[in-house]
């Protein structure tokens, strides 16, 4: 969860910087938005290790639906991806803050709302 805080907060000041920042400021927010992309960096990373430790403990334990495993890795390649937007300022594509960055958490949040629904369908050790 703190994880999940820590990259919402770095998406709010991506989104704060461009309408904040007074022009005198530029330096300041220039800063800000480095921190700001150094953090979600981060976050992507441990978003990464996330996807690709419960795909390969599903694959040892086959407690989850094998096409969990299967896309948790796909997720673990993207994010760890996303995460170079840190050190990539060159695209804004891949840029931290830009496009692939929202890709990156959206295609988690997907798989990993996908688990949780898994997780609450499948029936309880006493009902089987």
């Amino acid at each position: 969860m703190f994880a999940h805080a820590v990259g919402t907060c770095d998406l709010m000041v991506y989104q704060a910087i461009p309408f904040l920042a007074e022009s005198k400021l530029e330096a300041g927010a220039k800063a800000l938005s480095d921190v700001a992309s150094a953090g979600f960096a981060l976050y992507l990373v441990g978003q990464s290790g996330v996807a690709l430790a419960v795909a390969w403990a599903n694959k040892a334990s086959r407690v989850f639906p094998q096409w969990l495993t299967v896309l948790g890795y796909p997720v673990a390649a993207l994010s760890l991806v996303g995460s170079f937007g840190a050190v990539v300022t060159s695209s804004r594509f891949v840029a931290g803050g830009g496009p692939l960055s929202g890709i990156c958490l959206g295609v988690f949040l997907t798989w990993y709302a996908s688990l949780d629904i898994v997780l609450v369908a499948r029936p309880s050790a006493s009902q089987s």
